[in-house]
């Protein structure tokens, strides 16, 4: 398994604003701080959180979310642990591991961290050890265990994705091999403690990558995704409880995009965050407005191209 290689973690904060550096990472408008220390000035220079470089070695993959009480937490692709699943917080001084560095198994790709209500650690990702299928670990309070099944997915993935419905059910998004490279959808199921299909796998109608989960207010999952089937442009599809459907008109972007990332308002409106390849590979943002997608703010408003772009909203 070969996996990019990055520099290693940097990690910086603005105001409400807060910026994981790995390659080139960009956050549009503010990432969601929650209340609690450190107090910081709004619009303030950006300032380093902890030593710069704080992971054993170089870093990919990397994925940030907060506790309740405002910590910081980042897991990423460890090349200093064999390319292992690594997750790391900011304890106020400096950036300690959660559990053991390199807790996986095998190397681990695409790692998608969320935490829970319960101020739970979850990391979804690509797992080396079971054939590069999809697995979830959570941290117990003392190490990492798995959640359900490991290697739940019927054959590899890419680009997991990983989001809890307002329930505390976990849902995991990827590019499933095993149904034509299309997106798919899974959901545990306490009841059996496994996975299970949301509505169809293989849902789109082409081939999907760079897919990002999300799941509105309402309990509704939505996935957005580079669609292989409308020219490699952007489109999203929603779970209506039945059977998955488009938001708005498929391929909806000018160009391709790369590295999308998809998150909700407070109203529940869909944005989504990419590379534009139809403005030199630049920021670009979009949501959706009820009948159709549009800009936000300028297309292609980054100074330069901007990889790993990942979006959040405010309250």
């Amino acid at each position: 398994m070969t996996l990019a290689t990055q520099f290693r973690l940097r990690f910086f904060k603005q105001g409400v604003p807060v910026l994981l550096a790995t390659f080139l990472f960009f956050s549009f408008a503010s990432m969601a701080l929650a209340q609690g220390p450190p107090q910081i000035v709004q619009n303030g220079p950006w300032t380093q959180v902890g030593n710069a470089g704080f992971s054993a070695g170089t870093a990919s993959y990397t994925s940030l979310a907060f506790d309740s009480s405002g910590t910081p937490y980042v897991a990423y692709t460890d090349r200093g642990n064999s390319d292992k699943a690594s997750v790391m917080k900011f304890n106020g001084a400096s950036w300690e591991y959660v559990g053991s560095a390199g807790f996986t198994a095998g190397a681990a790709g695409y790692t998608s961290l969320v935490i829970d209500s319960n101020n739970t650690p979850y990391v979804a990702f690509m797992d080396e050890d079971n054939s590069y299928r999809a697995s979830v670990m959570k941290f117990n309070g003392a190490g990492w265990e798995y959640v359900g099944s490991p290697g739940f997915s019927a054959r590899n993935v890419w680009n997991t994705s990983l989001a809890f419905d307002s329930s505390g059910t976990p849902y995991v998004a990827y590019r499933d091999e095993r149904y034509g490279y299309g997106a798919s959808v899974m959901k545990l199921n306490n009841s059996i403690w496994d996975w299970e299909y949301v509505g169809s796998p293989g849902f789109s109608a082409g081939a999907a990558d760079y897919t990002s989960l999300a799941i509105d207010s309402n309990g509704t999952p939505h996935v957005a995704y580079q669609d292989e089937d409308n020219s490699g442009k952007a489109s999203v599809m929603k779970f209506n409880g039945n059977t998955w459907e488009p938001v708005g008109s498929s391929g909806f972007s000018a160009g391709v995009p790369t590295y999308i990332s998809l998150a909700f308002d407070s109203n529940g409106t869909p944005y989504v965050a990419y590379r534009d390849e139809d403005n030199s590979g630049k920021a670009s943002v979009m949501k959706f407005n009820g009948a159709s997608w549009e800009y936000v703010g300028s297309p292609g408003f980054s100074a330069g191209a901007a990889d790993y772009t990942s979006l959040a909203i405010d309250s």
